[in-house]
């Protein structure tokens, strides 16, 4: 009577799905991934805002130069080429006492670190028109080394740098007075840029 009893106890035990399971002991079933454990999200932060590769923007600033200072207003593009390197376009108008210099260019933009705040440094060159006061044009190539602070979201982007440059005008004018013949005039002229501007990636 006493091992009926005990069967009769231990038969509901060994009919219960754990001892049933044909699996080794030790096999448990893993639980399935979910999407928050998948590799790719836990560097959600750093890849998002590297998926925007083009942005365009303005930007508005301050020139002193050795002549003259002035004001300048730049229509700006970026082009992402790697993680850390953009190229840079730039459309500006720059107003010199009573000239008017357009110029067209392009720079190299190295930015620094992963985070929001990113300090960069650039290097660029371009050329254009100086339309003088008098009437007279000259042609104007410049190149320009600087250093800056982007404040980068996801979408926008808010920044500030400084160059320093040096330009070269080429004066187009078919005759020259005996005075410039005499004394040709120094046809380099260093100058620094302060611009502050804002972009939008796409």
């Amino acid at each position: 009577m006493r091992r009926l009893a005990l069967l009769v106890l231990l038969l509901p035990i060994v009919r219960t799905p754990a001892f049933a399971d044909d699996a080794p002991p030790g096999d448990t079933p893993e639980a399935p991934a979910t999407v928050d454990d998948h590799p790719c999200h836990a560097h959600r932060w750093h890849t998002g805002p590297m998926r925007e590769r083009f942005a365009i923007g303005f930007a508005k600033g301050h020139v002193e130069g050795e002549d003259a200072d002035g004001s300048t207003r730049s229509l700006v593009g970026r082009v992402g080429l790697h993680r850390h390197l953009e190229l840079e376009v730039e459309l500006a108008r720059t107003e010199l006492a009573d000239d008017t210099l357009k110029t067209g260019g392009g720079a190299l933009v190295h930015a620094f670190g992963r985070r929001h705040v990113r300090p960069y440094v650039l290097a660029g060159a371009g050329g254009g028109e100086l339309d003088r006061a008098d009437g007279s044009d000259a042609r104007v190539h410049y190149g320009e080394l600087g250093v800056g602070l982007q404040l980068r979201g996801r979408r926008l982007a808010i920044g500030f740098d400084v160059r320093r440059g040096v330009r070269a005008v080429d004066d187009t004018e078919p005759t020259m007075t005996t005075a410039r013949m005499m004394t040709p005039p120094d046809d380099h002229e260093h100058y620094t840029r302060g611009r502050l501007l804002a972009l939008v990636y796409f």
